[in-house]
């Protein structure tokens, strides 16, 4: 099997998870009282595809109006982002895998705040290229996350090989554009899978 140029992981769920969860985003976009599922579609993909540098800045954005105390929530994404970890092989693999792939990235779905953890949990050391869906304007699976990426590289899709925990942007975004794709499921519940990222390896 011929070595990928490129592998490209996930962020959450995949290199780093968070010990603590409240959904602190999900909970605000219910208490803003939007009407109707396009609107709390729209507010959610407004936190995933836009800067916002605070949560005020952000509900200004999604519902001008509103009038909402937000230190609760505020407090929730501090607790979660303070116990986000890397997985116990993360650094071990990227350490292995830097010394055989020529490059190696993130493309992740994520509202501004969560960006942090990718920089505290070192992860930026082993995987300096990074696409936040926040900060590129657009989100998984659209062709474009994928392709951006390689087109900096300039690599083929067909030379590079996607690794995350969900199908449908990890693996069915990717092979869309003719990557390879291996689905991580940690729970071990889906067949064909990799349980940690040590079984990236078989498909190297």
């Amino acid at each position: 099997m011929t070595l990928p140029r490129a592998i490209i992981f996930d962020l959450y769920d995949t290199l780093l998870h968070l010990e603590h969860t409240t959904r602190p985003y999900a909970r605000l976009i219910a208490a803003l009282s939007l009407i109707g599922e396009a609107d709390m579609r729209r507010a959610r993909a407004i936190a995933l595809t836009e800067e916002h540098p605070s949560l005020d800045s952000y509900v200004k954005r999604v519902s001008p109006s509103a009038t909402i105390d937000l230190s609760a929530f505020e407090r929730s994404i501090d607790a979660e982002l303070a116990s986000a970890r890397n997985y116990p092989e993360t650094i071990n693999v990227l350490a292995l895998l830097r010394s055989r792939i020529p490059y190696l990235g993130i493309i992740t779905n994520i509202a501004t705040p969560y960006k942090a953890p990718y920089y505290a949990c070192g992860l930026s050391e082993y995987l300096p290229d990074v696409l936040f869906s926040c900060a590129a304007g657009m989100m998984k699976p659209d062709p474009r996350m994928y392709s951006t990426l390689l087109e900096r590289w300039g690599v083929a899709p067909s030379d590079a090989l996607m690794i995350g925990d969900s199908v449908r942007c990890d693996v069915e975004g990717p092979k869309a554009i003719g990557m390879r794709a291996v689905h991580l499921d940690r729970k071990g519940i889906i067949p064909a899978t990799i349980a940690t990222l040590d079984g990236v390896f078989q498909f190297l």
